[in-house]
């Protein structure tokens, strides 16, 4: 509520809600431009500040970012076709939650759909079909343009392990690599069956599930990681199909 009030004191800001749930700050700019952010980093930290001065001061910096973003002084300065980048979320997140009415969704596989973000400079504020018709892009061109931003941004990819795999993009993004159909189509060629669970939004993991005791090792993992880390996202085991792409594994 704290951070609610402070952004709606603001000059620019003329509203300001808050999904205490789902974790989503939505602002409205003087102008009249709207934006779904989720400060989750800053609620994580806020509960582990020692003091009311170090959360002060987390809050203030905070603001400080977001408000003089481009994406939010200047929208046609951060908020363009170049900084759209793909992102999976939890089906969930878009069930009943106001401010995620308009964002641009698609279906993707179990409890998961992919959502847009516009990226300028760590601000991340999600593509709402207001922003498409302000860029005159559709459904269609935009999915083909946010991959292609991802695989121009994220160009060389980090894999480490040796029977269970991990994905290092150097945070934030490492779920969306599963949206990168062209790595899975070269890892499927070299692995028997892959299958990919992304327990947060920087933790991509697989292994080949051919290997026996490949898949339970994976679910132990993935029960272990979903409770201890970040930004959790699922616990859902995914099956890749070279024909159908991603299957959720019951």
């Amino acid at each position: 509520m704290i951070l609610k009030k402070i952004f709606a004191s603001d000059p620019r800001v003329t509203s300001a809600t808050i999904d205490a749930t789902n974790l989503l700050l939505a602002v409205r700019a003087a102008d009249g431009t709207e934006y779904t952010m989720s400060p989750d980093n800053l609620f994580r930290q806020l509960q582990s500040a020692a003091s009311a001065k170090d959360r002060a001061d987390l809050v203030a910096t905070y603001l400080g970012a977001a408000l003089d973003n481009p994406a939010f002084t200047n929208p046609d300065a951060g908020m363009t076709k170049a900084a759209i980048l793909p992102v999976l979320r939890p089906a969930s997140l878009l069930d009943g939650s106001p401010q995620m009415k308009d964002v641009v969704s698609a279906p993707f596989a179990g409890d998961m759909v992919k959502l847009y973000v516009f990226d300028s400079k760590g601000l991340l504020a999600y593509v709402t079909t207001r922003d498409l018709q302000r860029l005159g892009l559709d459904a269609n061109m935009i999915d083909t343009l946010a991959l292609q931003n991802f695989q121009t941004r994220f160009s060389k990819v980090t894999i480490d392990g040796d029977s269970i795999f991990t994905m290092n993009l150097g945070g934030t993004y490492e779920s969306s690599m599963m949206v990168a159909r062209g790595t899975w189509e070269e890892l499927d060629q070299k692995l028997g069956q892959v299958i990919v669970a992304i327990p947060a939004r920087d933790v991509l993991v697989f292994t080949d599930r051919a290997n026996e005791g490949a898949e339970a090792a994976l679910r132990r993992l993935v029960d272990k990681w979903y409770g201890e880390l970040d930004h959790p996202l699922t616990k859902t085991i995914f099956l890749w199909d070279g024909r159908n792409g991603w299957t959720a594994l019951p």
